[in-house]
């Protein structure tokens, strides 16, 4: 396999990785990823895209996550990547303390100064930004924006999340490289292809391992499995909803939980009980009203 390599001639090549196994798919992927690497001050300093991918897979103590001012922060839902002009997420969905869920954008900047510094209190693409996402800072850019510093609120050691993150993009493959891959795939041997399969199948279950030991690390075992059972019934868009449904386990789960009453907890905080019945006096009607009458007891 020593034939396949499709990136050009780029700086990026020459960079010092770690390599994340010893197979040939996590070498070949360390030596022509897209990630930058840390940079060093006084301790490790991710990038500016770093910041992104770890904001975006949210790989985060996000039970921790405080504004500035002192504020809790709950992240409903991230938000999506904009690849075009304006902020870095679109979408997104947060709860600042008790106050009703905000939905907008949020913006990444490794600095609180960066958003004077790059324009975005004079740019009205940024007017409905509900949060500013930061590396480090002491004060808020904008009082009306709350600001959240993800220094000290990683679920792991930069470095580890530099390896495992920091070669993926969040963009798509540059147009020069589309297809590429295609060429040296179809004339390896096809044991040899099933080889490379192989080792690109072993990075990734090691990737989705590191990630659940690393919230195993601040919830236990038990609550990081349902996590991740949870994240995989949402499906494509549905991850975060379902996520954050896990997230809340402690509460609707808490106490004596017979299967009737956790389905109707269930239902009744993932919003999916129906506000009026068909009065069609059908089966199912009788069925929702029969959680209804679980959910009013228990839902404060």
């Amino acid at each position: 396999m020593d034939g396949l390599d499709i990136a050009g001639p780029r700086p990026q090549k020459q960079w010092p990785v770690s390599i994340l196994s010893t197979n040939f798919y996590a070498g070949w992927r360390a030596r022509t990823g897209a990630g930058q690497p840390l940079r060093e001050e006084h301790e490790p300093f991710p990038s500016e895209q770093l910041l992104q991918i770890i904001w975006q897979r949210q790989r985060l103590r996000r039970d921790q996550l405080v504004t500035l001012d002192g504020r809790k922060a709950r992240v409903l839902h991230p938000g999506f990547k904009n690849h075009e002009a304006g902020p870095d997420f679109r979408g997104a969905m947060v709860q600042i303390d008790g106050e009703p869920p905000r939905q907008g954008d949020v913006e990444v900047d490794l600095r609180s100064s960066g958003w004077r510094a790059h324009g975005h209190d004079r740019n009205p693409a940024f007017k409905n930004v509900v949060l500013h996402v930061i590396w480090e800072g002491d004060r808020a850019a904008d009082a009306g924006i709350p600001v959240v510093a993800l220094h000290n609120r990683l679920d792991a050691p930069l470095a580890e999340l530099d390896a495992w993150l920091g070669r993926d993009s969040l963009k798509t493959l540059p147009d020069e490289l589309l297809g590429q891959c295609c060429g040296p795939l179809r004339d390896l041997p096809p044991e040899k292809l099933t080889e490379l399969l192989h080792h690109a199948a072993e990075v990734r279950w090691r990737s989705k391992a590191v990630q659940f030991q690393a919230r195993a690390r601040q919830t236990g075992w038990e609550q990081a499995l349902w996590e991740g059972m949870f994240r995989a019934l949402g499906y494509k868009q549905n991850v975060w909803p379902m996520h954050s449904l896990a997230e809340s386990r402690p509460q609707w789960m808490s106490g004596k939980c017979a299967p009737a009453a956790c389905q109707a907890r269930l239902f009744g905080v993932g919003g999916l009980l129906p506000a009026e019945l068909t009065r069609a006096g059908n089966g199912s009607d009788v069925y929702v009203r029969r959680v209804w009458d679980q959910w009013w007891r228990e839902r404060e």
